[in-house]
């Protein structure tokens, strides 16, 4: 009876980041491919559903099934950004004219200025999770929650809980461009 010894793995690579060999293995297995016929469905489906909230907003007015109709925008709001965040990374068109002309009406529909979520999303995959770079951070590094006192430290022991309430909250910075224009907009 011979032993059997399986192939060693060749050593990782000298250069590069973890990050770097882990987007080549995706992108060699297919994941990064654009998917014409998702995109078509999916983009559809969310702006049939968007246009009924809105209608439904209409219809019903004021009252309290108001509420439901509200959750149910909140809901197609979060998935027209996701679209766009898709649009962004050109996903759905491989071309820069029609993804962003798509990303400005969804960004348009949702009240949030595309071109300035795309460049601090773009300064966010340049650095991301770096503390002092990534726009796009909401939590505190291990490091900064020891160091607070105070309510900080309560807010960065607990900042696994508040993630969602804080990152709905970010939807006002997402306003804040749109607001300025028009406020100076002749």
């Amino acid at each position: 009876m011979t032993a059997h010894t399986p192939p060693r793995r060749p050593p990782p690579p000298a250069g590069g980041s973890d990050f770097a060999r882990l987007s080549k293995k995706i992108a060699e297995a297919g994941l990064m491919n654009r998917r014409p016929g998702y995109y078509t469905v999916r983009s559809i489906a969310v702006a049939v559903a968007y246009a009924g909230g809105w209608s439904a907003f209409v219809v019903i007015g004021a009252g309290w099934w108001t509420l439901a109709v509200a959750a149910f925008l909140a809901m197609m709001f979060g998935q027209v950004a996701l679209l766009a965040h898709d649009v962004a990374h050109r996903q759905v068109f491989r071309r820069r004219r029609p993804s962003e002309t798509a990303g400005r009406i969804a960004g348009a529909a949702i009240g949030m200025g595309y071109g300035w979520w795309q460049d601090k999303h773009t300064r966010h995959h340049a650095n991301p999770n770096h503390e002092d770079l990534d726009p796009d951070l909401l939590v505190w590094s291990q490091d900064q929650a020891r160091a607070a006192t105070g309510l900080p430290r309560l807010l960065g022991h607990w900042q696994a809980f508040l993630f969602f309430p804080c990152s709905c909250s970010k939807r006002s910075t997402f306003m804040s461009p749109a607001r300025e224009h028009l406020a100076t907009a002749p």
